[in-house]
């Protein structure tokens, strides 16, 4: 029953025909490939991660993970399980960051505490090193996410479909993009595909040890993010599927995957913190978590969990805090959550060739032999499902970061093209779709995030949020405005401004008399300011720094009166804006703006 894992898994060769057996890759060629995708993802990604200013959430995290490390106590942040955010503070250690014990430390307000850390790594000059070094190890855990890719769909299918698998993912401008920040979905990511992996393995050979390894795996997954507590559901439910002819074995193995998941918890957060906090912060968890009680029924059956106190709090938080949100995409801006946001995201955010690549491997799966199909719809298309209908049913569409881990599964079901395209013609068209894959993965750099599809252009016209503008762009805009009188409105992590003298609030601006240069974030015009900024929206922006910011410039001050939700479209050359009254001209952009700082559009200025 036991596969090679170094050749086909068992089974697509079963499939094959006597000659596309000896034509599998070797070993040494698939190995040279990988370990090429992997360095090409990590040259890449290190660039972008040294280069692009801090993100909304990673200040949380940072100073997360750091005092996890450094006071050895969760109290800050229980939203997120602890063990991505500690991983990702080690390297920080080496800067030895400042930890400042404040009120806000004391009293758990780990917004403010937040503010404090991030203003006490600036003041001491150590903010840049300490952003670039917690993202060090997302980066190394996305490339891992490849390989893992790797190795679940070689196992499943063959090395080829493994090489295709783990070339999706990390060639991907998005992948890119968020598995350069320091962000827990990347860890999530991670830990979906360490436990598709060894979920595959307990399909090919159910088994005590194969058991145990799962359950480890599980309690990672725990570990990485609270959605992560579908997944293990799901996994239990594989186990029992699987073991269904030997119903005492499985029950037994379900058992030890669901214990091993809960001590692993254990074992980790204690590992980090040996006990939950105490004073103020350890009864403000503890009200959370009987708040959280009295409201939800479902907050109620979790907190029977034998889960750690800082973990429970954390599932508290999710439901206590769970509220419609303002969102755009497409054009079009509502609050509280839509079912199609995520299949409309995916066609925004990643590019033709991997939707295609995608759409033609689940065509492959489909036609391979029952045993493969049923171990890929086990290990892969059940796990997806989960997480996306546990996704789909929250009403914060903030971005596709949230399925990340759906992402990397896709690319394993990507790798069925090779079943679908194993003939000549097939390899002809395989080539193409990379070829283009690699176009838009080396034309995204060095704005990997802010990439969108060549269909949805421009971006900030199509899409928000951690899709497109998470203020990664705010040092590019420093350097541009340095000299400048420039009105200014974006959305940044805690404890951070735009470091320019004379930069003037845009948001507390009385809208006639704005005249100038204006900088604004995406994000801020579409949905965190979208009611205060509308009257922006009817001007066309001249040009943008990194495709999140958008510039634009006034030689009369504008009308106050409100603009679409869609943001207008760059100015092209001969344009005229004005509103009813003929006020608000746009003012062409200054010729010293060159390429990468900023991409302008030139305008002719109406006289």
């Amino acid at each position: 029953m036991g596969a090679d894992p170094g050749v086909a898994g068992g089974d697509l060769t079963e499939h094959w025909s006597g000659a596309e057996r000896r034509r599998e890759l070797p070993l040494r060629v698939a190995v040279v490939v990988l370990f090429a995708l992997v360095v090409q993802f990590l040259a890449l990604a290190l660039v972008q991660a040294r280069d692009d200013a801090i993100t909304v959430d990673e200040g949380v995290y940072l100073a997360a993970g750091v005092t996890a490390l450094t006071e050895h106590d969760l109290r800050l942040n229980p939203e997120q399980p602890p063990l991505f955010k500690a991983l990702a503070a080690l390297p920080v250690l080496a800067a030895r960051p400042a930890v400042p014990k404040t009120e806000a430390w004391d009293e758990n307000r780990w917004f403010d505490y937040t503010e404090e850390f991030v203003e006490a790594q600036d003041d001491a000059g150590k903010l840049r090193d300490v952003v670039f070094l917690g993202r060090i190890v997302p980066v190394l855990l996305t490339a891992l996410t490849g390989i893992l890719a790797y190795a679940v769909a070689g196992r499943l299918l063959g090395r080829l479909p493994g090489l295709v698998a783990a070339g999706a993912w990390l060639t991907t401008p998005y992948v890119v993009g968020l598995g350069h920040l320091n962000a827990i979905d990347v860890g999530f990511a991670a830990a979906t595909m360490l436990a598709a992996l060894a979920l595959v393995r307990y399909i090919d050979e159910p088994g005590d040890r194969r058991a145990v390894l799962l359950g480890g795996a599980a309690g990672i997954v725990l570990l990485s993010r609270h959605a992560g507590l579908v997944l293990v559901l799901g996994m239990v439910v594989a186990v029992v599927v699987v073991g269904r002819a030997a119903p005492r074995a499985a029950a037994r193995h379900a058992l030890a995957v669901a214990v091993l998941a809960v001590a692993v918890v254990w074992g980790g957060m204690r590992a980090i913190a040996p006990g939950a906090p105490g004073g103020a912060a350890g009864r403000q968890l503890q009200g959370a978590v009987d708040a959280a009680e009295a409201e939800s029924g479902l907050a109620e059956l979790f907190a029977l969990a034998p889960l750690p106190l800082e973990y429970r709090a954390g599932l508290a938080y999710l439901t206590l805090t769970e509220e419609a949100r303002p969102a755009y995409l497409l054009g079009e801006r509502w609050t509280g959550g839509r079912w199609w946001y995520w299949p409309a995201s995916m066609a925004v955010k990643l590019p033709p060739s991997v939707l295609q690549l995608a759409a033609i491997g689940v065509v492959g799966l489909v036609i391979v032999r029952r045993r493969s199909r049923d171990r890929v719809l086990l290990a892969v298309a059940v796990p997806a499902a989960v997480l996306v209908a546990g996704v789909m049913a929250q009403s914060r569409t903030i971005g596709l970061r949230y399925l990340f881990p759906v992402l990397a599964l896709g690319a394993v079901a990507s790798a069925g093209a090779v079943v679908l395209l194993r003939r000549r013609w097939g390899a002809w068209l395989l080539a193409l779709l990379a070829a283009l894959q690699l176009a838009f993965l080396w034309t995204s750099h060095p704005h990997s995030l802010a990439w969108t599809s060549p269909f949805f252009r421009p971006g900030y016209r199509h899409t928000s949020e951690s899709d497109l503008d998470w203020g990664q762009d705010r040092r590019r805009l420093e350097e541009w405005a340095a000299g400048r009188d420039v009105w200014v409105a974006l959305t940044l992590s805690r404890g951070v401004g735009v470091d320019v003298p004379g930069a003037r609030r845009l948001l507390d601006a009385d809208v006639e008399d704005v005249t100038g240069w204006v900088a604004v974030g995406a994000t801020t015009l579409t949905v965190t300011s979208a009611r205060e900024l509308a009257w922006l929206r009817k001007y066309c922006p001249v040009g943008t720094i990194g495709g999140s910011i958008l510039l634009y410039r006034f030689g009369d001050p504008p009308s106050p009166e409100p603009g679409p939700d869609t943001p207008a479209a760059p100015c092209t050359a001969g344009a005229r804006v004005s509103t009813a009254s003929g006020r608000g001209r746009a003012q062409p952009a200054p010729r010293e703006i060159t390429p990468p700082v900023i991409a302008p559009v030139g305008v002719t200025p109406h006289r």
